[in-house]
Protein backbone atom coordinates (compact mmCIF):
# COMPACT_ATOMS: atom_id res chain seq x y z
CA UNK A 1 0.00 0.00 0.00
CA UNK A 2 0.98 3.59 -0.54
CA UNK A 3 0.35 6.73 1.49
CA UNK A 4 -1.26 4.95 4.43
CA UNK A 5 -4.13 3.50 2.41
CA UNK A 6 -3.97 0.14 4.22
CA UNK A 7 -5.67 -0.66 7.48
CA UNK A 8 -3.41 -1.81 10.32
CA UNK A 9 -4.60 -5.39 9.75
CA UNK A 10 -3.84 -5.20 6.02
CA UNK A 11 -0.37 -3.85 6.81
CA UNK A 12 0.30 -6.81 9.12
CA UNK A 13 -0.86 -9.26 6.45
CA UNK A 14 1.34 -7.62 3.82
CA UNK A 15 4.35 -7.70 6.13
CA UNK A 16 3.72 -11.37 6.98
CA UNK A 17 3.46 -12.33 3.29
CA UNK A 18 6.68 -10.47 2.49
CA UNK A 19 8.49 -12.12 5.39
CA UNK A 20 7.32 -15.62 4.47
CA UNK A 21 8.30 -15.18 0.82
CA UNK A 22 11.82 -14.06 1.66
CA UNK A 23 12.77 -16.45 4.45
CA UNK A 24 14.39 -19.79 3.68
CA UNK A 25 12.69 -21.39 6.66
CA UNK A 26 9.20 -20.07 5.90
CA UNK A 27 7.77 -23.54 5.25
CA UNK A 28 8.85 -24.74 8.68
CA UNK A 29 7.47 -21.56 10.26
CA UNK A 30 4.10 -22.10 8.56
CA UNK A 31 4.13 -25.77 9.57
CA UNK A 32 4.82 -24.89 13.21
CA UNK A 33 2.04 -22.30 13.17
CA UNK A 34 -0.40 -24.86 11.75
CA UNK A 35 0.56 -27.40 14.42
CA UNK A 36 0.01 -24.86 17.20
CA UNK A 37 -3.34 -23.85 15.72
CA UNK A 38 -4.42 -27.50 15.59
CA UNK A 39 -3.40 -28.06 19.22
CA UNK A 40 -5.40 -24.98 20.25
CA UNK A 41 -8.48 -26.21 18.42
CA UNK A 42 -8.15 -29.71 19.85
CA UNK A 43 -7.95 -28.23 23.36
CA UNK A 44 -11.32 -26.54 22.82
CA UNK A 45 -13.06 -29.86 22.16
Amino acid sequence: GFHGDLTPEESKILLAEFYLRHRKDSVSIAHEFAKRKLVQQMAKL
